[in-house]
């Protein structure tokens, strides 16, 4: 079997398994710690984000603090995340903190690009 069609296939069981849908998003985190830089956010769920990175990504189990804003001209929102995946520069995240209001907004924004 080709590489292509086994990546292809355990990219389909990873969408069976995952619990809640994931969203194209085009916005930027900003990584507080353990060092700071910005990521571009690939994707989003309720239960964690798709980050590239421009320089070096961290390794899997690493916590981040991160703060993004998902709805322009809003205040960004505070979490923490735990490295989950490292695949290049690209890395999943699944969120381990937040508060009400940055759950409040996460979860208004997936139902926004759900219904779009």
């Amino acid at each position: 079997m080709s590489e292509l069609f086994l990546n292809r296939q355990l990219e389909s069981q990873l969408e069976e398994r995952r619990a809640v849908p994931r969203f194209s998003c085009g916005e930027t985190a900003f990584v507080v710690s353990p060092v700071s830089t910005v990521a571009h956010i690939e994707d989003i769920s309720l239960n964690g984000l798709r980050l590239r990175f421009s320089d070096s990504p961290p390794t899997e189990g690493v916590e981040l603090d991160l703060r993004i804003q998902l709805v322009e001209g809003t205040t960004s929102v505070a979490m923490r995340a735990e490295v989950r995946r490292v695949e290049g520069a690209a890395v999943g995240v699944e969120f381990t903190w937040m508060n009400r209001t940055a759950r409040t907004t996460l979860e208004r924004y997936c139902q926004g690009r759900a219904a779009a």
